[in-house]
């Protein structure tokens, strides 16, 4: 099959410039979002910024990583798609890990971000990981997919015929249940390290709606019909009322309550990011394909460069707006020039083979 959905490879551009504002957000923002490393001087744009793009990245992300698994899937045997697998991601995830984040480990524990640095704790309990967790997710997705392909084949004919008559609000509001029964599983069946449960089970219903749409774009369809009335306020009061409540302690009703609303903003954010880039982002041009190419590096190298010139910044005193903007634009250009690097390299070491 061949159905491919053009604009699938340009929004890879869009979410990825969405994840480097994302964690560039974490930097400056007022709450703590994140604990790598924090500005003090902080900015709301920041957190405006972060609940947008926490919104729809991520699990933007995994849609279309699983409809892109399911494309390799269907071309290649298990044990083929195994293998191109690993050196699409295996491959890059260990070397990134052992070179960029060792560099960033050492640049925390010199700059004193890290106050103790324990080898033990690093390698064996995950610590090295940080932005890497998504593509390890990404490899047990597609060791789970590859087992059982003749399963998936199966279930997504089936799964398909019975949403035929079902809404797009309707599929919207069900979806995020599946979250807070993934995440219960993980909380009985908790481990946490280089894999996490939590981490693990929550993104999954994502990837599947992406191995789901490859053969079925009629989901799509039906999410592209939502209207804005019903999606805007659902998003907008919805993110505002997890921030309200993210730090807060609460009981085990209410705490699932804002797991449920956390999801379903993030399901009705994809559904309208999607609508958008389906109207936005179909034509193919040189801009889409060049970063189209290079998201993937961005998302290897990014979150050094966040380090490194957040260190820089706060030094020299930059903060708030301006240090907020300084950072994202010179993650985003040192992470292409090193894309331009990787590629003139790759040239001259396929010129002498």
């Amino acid at each position: 099959m061949t159905n491919r959905i053009v604009y699938f490879d340009n929004i890879r551009t869009v979410l990825m410039l969405a994840i480097v504002l994302l964690h560039v957000s974490c930097v400056f923002a007022t709450k703590g979002y994140w604990t790598v490393i924090r500005s003090p001087d902080t900015t709301w744009l920041a957190n405006i910024s972060f609940i947008f793009s926490e919104s729809f990245a991520v699990a933007g992300f995994f849609v279309i990583s699983g409809y892109f698994a399911m494309i390799t899937l269907e071309k290649y045997p298990s044990k083929v798609f195994l293998k191109k697998r690993f050196i699409r991601i295996g491959i890059p995830l260990i070397i990134t890990a052992i070179t960029l984040n060792s560099i960033q480990e050492w640049i925390l524990v010199k700059s004193g971000w890290v106050e103790t640095f324990d080898l033990y704790k690093y390698i064996m309990q995950g610590e090295w990981k940080h932005h890497l967790w998504f593509l390890i997710n990404l490899i047990i997705y597609g060791v789970f997919i590859a087992i059982f392909k003749k399963y998936i084949f199966d279930l997504d004919s089936k799964l398909a015929k019975k949403l035929t008559n079902v809404s797009g609000v309707a599929i919207l509001f069900i979806l995020p249940l599946l979250t807070v029964i993934a995440l219960i599983i993980g909380k009985i069946f908790r481990f946490d390290g280089v894999v996490n449960s939590s981490d693990f089970l929550m993104y999954l219903p994502f990837f599947l709606l992406g191995i789901l749409v490859k053969n079925n774009q009629s989901i799509l369809n039906k999410f592209e019909k939502i209207s804005l009335k019903v999606s805007l306020p659902i998003i907008i009061f919805g993110s505002v009322l997890v921030d309200i409540f993210r730090e807060e302690s609460l009981n085990i009703v209410a705490l699932t309550l804002m797991i449920y609303v956390n999801f379903l903003v993030k399901w009705f954010a994809v559904a309208l990011f999607f609508k958008f880039s389906r109207n936005y982002l179909v034509k193919r041009n040189y801009f889409s394909i060049v970063n189209g190419n290079a998201s993937y590096i961005i998302y290897l190298v990014h979150h050094l460069w966040i380090v490194v010139y957040a260190i820089i910044l706060m030094h020299y005193g930059i903060g708030g707006i301006s240090g907020f903007i300084s950072l994202f634009l010179l993650t985003i250009v040192t992470s292409l020039m090193m894309y331009k690097v990787i590629v003139s390299l790759q040239s001259k070491w396929e010129a002498r083979l």
